[in-house]
């Protein structure tokens, strides 16, 4: 929706520059405001769900096998053994925040002399993917074990 609703607009007056503005419809304003909200919620509850159904699965099958122990002290332990899967889409959500808010309240770019709020929320954007590895592998010892391995290999044929 974005391409079709920008148009250029020559200023001869201030900075002898060519402005792209975005006029949106109240629908496509609806719209776009749904996509962005969409893009965060989505993935926020595929992840926690993925990570509540993980430890719930992994807790039922170590309930069979270890008939001893307690509800309530297995469930802790597999609590603690996921904690990284429960926290990180918590951490990205967060992350996402401040972007998803910038496009919400920001308006026009008036002047080139004060950039910083627009480059601001475009680099925040970033900040979520570039922590991935940071907040899933790195926490658990089965991918850190395999990022580590993959980084020998890559280095082994490197030389």
């Amino acid at each position: 929706h974005d391409p079709i609703s920008r148009r250029t607009i020559d200023d001869i007056d201030d900075e002898q520059r060519t402005w792209c503005i975005l006029e949106y419809s109240t629908n496509f304003k609806k719209y776009d405001k749904f996509i962005n909200i969409f893009h965060v919620l989505i993935p926020f509850i595929i992840n926690i769900f993925s990570a509540i159904c993980i430890t719930i699965l992994v807790f039922r099958m170590r309930l069979k096998t270890k008939k001893k122990s307690t509800y309530k002290k297995l469930l802790c332990v597999q609590i603690q053994q996921n904690k990284h899967l429960l926290i990180s889409p918590c951490i990205l959500t967060l992350l996402s925040i401040p972007r998803l808010i910038i496009s919400f309240l920001s308006g026009c770019m008036e002047s080139i002399r004060n950039p910083w709020l627009y480059l601001t929320g475009y680099y925040i954007s970033f900040i979520p993917p570039l922590l991935i590895i940071i907040l899933f592998i790195l926490p658990s010892r089965t991918y850190r074990h395999e990022f580590v391995s993959i980084i020998r290999k890559i280095n082994f044929f490197s030389k």
